[in-house]
């Protein structure tokens, strides 16, 4: 019963995620507090994908026309986020923004549900397991980081949360047929995914030998070191990891150096970002070799310290406990050495990879905080009978959890399970998005940040997705539903109809550019005519 009850729990919660990021989610694009960047861009990316499957023109799959340009091209030039075709298919339900965020609500959230599946295999045989495996659930869906995720638009990198969670599952439970389909759906859901991934694997490995090797290098035991490393290595429980190690591995220099390349015919864009390492991906991580210096003065600040106790501070710092966590070094180096200070903020979604692996090694951590206080196991019996049941528990610890059984048994069951919670909402009162926050994200609820009501006027006349339009950035998500789109710049000569909040031109912090001089531009173009006027909105048609 205590099973029913928690799982019963465990889906309100997730219930209730769901409903409440989906309409937050939602609400923030009708209100036009959305942009361009990103929603508009994925947006139009699934639209054109779902297009290429309904009339079998392949061409538009995964295919946006360039932010900063005027050329078509393919998604994969600037991100391999390839899960964006499988959520494009739910357009054939409904075609519109709104099917995105959605469809990352509810999956993220199900990640909860893979969570608590974690935590009942971590922790059976515990007295508290049921508790605690709801506990870490519903503090998974409580962090911080990840409801900002949720709400700030759509990524594919978001969804590989979840999938992460289920190769973790599926790889403690041995299936590892499903276990190695999550990891391909996690690794297509962004390229650098594939160094957690591995890093991942790789330890799980090493973690299944160290205690023998250890063993065998006190004793001197060279020669059976390399034999016992052998056996392990190729035993079935070492093998699925070390498959997932080498795929992931192959998989990165791929995409990295050939699929990225083939279709930027260039290096990734981010390349700029790490321009103080090299100037191409290889100059890059030939530079974080030859430059230790430098590597040491982006990563330890201010800033890095306070970035690091955001993502740590939901579980009470209990990830530290585990190994597990050092998973996470790959992502958090990628956002480190970065000189972009938007990956180094828990608003975006650029701690996405964070979350799978600290839920992980805090479930970890947690079991060893659970062996030190040794009754939290199985019931409390004879002490004998205790220590041969219990492979967790040496006699010694359990001699003396018998001096101290009430203490221990009741602060483990109730106190420490309160303070924990207790953190866990503090946290997410300090730094979270829901309305009870000191720094809540709710201007969604309010009203519109826009002309609303002339935005879904014109946004229903020019549905024909023939038609070529440019738009400033808050309006871009209800005209995206096209093949031709662009954000208004220069470009906007190439477009048949040109919408613009006067507003937003100067006031953009997600446009690298200033605008004015396109839009003083546009208002004397004799190739284009005011059509439409009111408050804050202007239509503009080429003649």
């Amino acid at each position: 019963m205590k099973g029913f009850f928690a799982k019963t729990a465990l889906v309100f919660l997730i219930g209730c995620f769901i409903a409440y990021f989906s309409t937050a989610g939602v609400l923030r694009y009708q209100k036009l507090y959305s942009n361009y960047f990103d929603l508009g861009i994925m947006h139009q990316t699934a639209y054109n994908t779902y297009r290429a499957v309904a009339t079998e023109d392949y061409g538009r799959f995964l295919e946006l026309t360039n932010p900063h340009g005027s050329q078509q091209f393919n998604r994969m030039a600037v991100h391999v986020d390839v899960t964006i075709a499988l959520v494009a298919m739910l357009y054939f339900i409904y075609s519109s923004p709104a099917t995105l965020v959605v469809a990352q609500a509810a999956i993220v959230g199900i990640g909860a549900w893979y969570v608590y599946l974690i935590a009942r295999h971590i922790f059976h045989g515990y007295k508290m397991q049921y508790a605690l495996s709801l506990t870490f659930a519903g503090l998974y869906l409580m962090q911080p980081a990840l409801q900002r995720i949720v709400l700030f638009d759509f990524h594919a990198v978001a969804l590989a949360m979840t999938s992460i969670l289920m190769m973790i599952y599926y790889m403690l439970k041995k299936r590892y047929v499903s276990g190695f389909v999550a990891f391909v759906f996690s690794v297509l859901s962004k390229e650098q995914v594939a160094l957690t991934t591995g890093t991942l694997a790789g330890l799980i490995v090493f973690e299944g030998q160290w205690k023998s090797m250890y063993g065998h290098v006190r004793e001197g035991h060279m020669k059976a070191l390399w034999s016992s490393a052998q056996r392990r290595a190729l035993s079935s429980r070492a093998r699925f990891p070390l498959i997932i190690l080498l795929s992931s591995i192959v998989w990165f220099f791929i995409v990295i150096f050939l699929v990225i390349p083939y279709y930027r015919q260039g290096d990734h864009f981010a390349v700029e970002r790490y321009n103080s390492f090299g100037n191409s991906s290889g100059g890059i991580l030939l530079g974080l070799l030859l430059n230790p210096q430098e590597v040491f003065k982006s990563i330890f600040s201010l800033s890095t310290f306070s970035y690091v106790v955001a993502l740590l501070s939901p579980y009470a710092f209990l990830s530290l406990l585990s190994p597990m966590a050092l998973a996470a070094l790959p992502e958090a180096a990628i956002n480190l050495l970065s000189n972009s200070t938007s990956m180094r903020s828990i608003n975006f979604h650029y701690t996405a990879l964070f979350h799978p692996i600290m839920t992980y090694s805090a479930i970890l951590g947690a079991r060893r905080v659970l062996d030190f206080f040794s009754d939290a196991k199985i019931p409390f019996h004879d002490v004998h009978h205790r220590h041969h049941h219990n492979r967790f528990t040496k006699l010694a610890h359990v001699k003396r959890a018998q001096k101290s059984y009430v203490l221990s048994h009741r602060a483990m069951r109730f106190f420490g399970l309160f303070i924990f919670i207790g953190v866990g909402i503090i946290v997410n009162i300090w730094r979270g998005p829901l309305p009870f926050a000191v720094s809540p994200s709710i201007a969604m609820f309010g009203s519109a940040a826009g002309p609303q009501g002339k935005i879904y006027e014109w946004a229903d006349r020019l549905r024909d997705e023939n038609v070529t339009v440019s738009t400033t950035s808050s309006m871009a998500p209800y005209f995206t539903s096209r093949r031709f789109f662009y954000n208004f710049s220069a470009q906007y000569v190439r477009a048949e109809y040109v919408i613009i909040r006067p507003s937003t031109v100067t006031n953009n912090p997600f446009t690298s550019y200033d605008p004015t001089p396109q839009y003083e531009k546009l208002k004397k173009d004799d190739q284009y005519k005011l059509v439409d006027s009111g408050e804050d909105f202007e239509v503009y048609q080429r003649m």
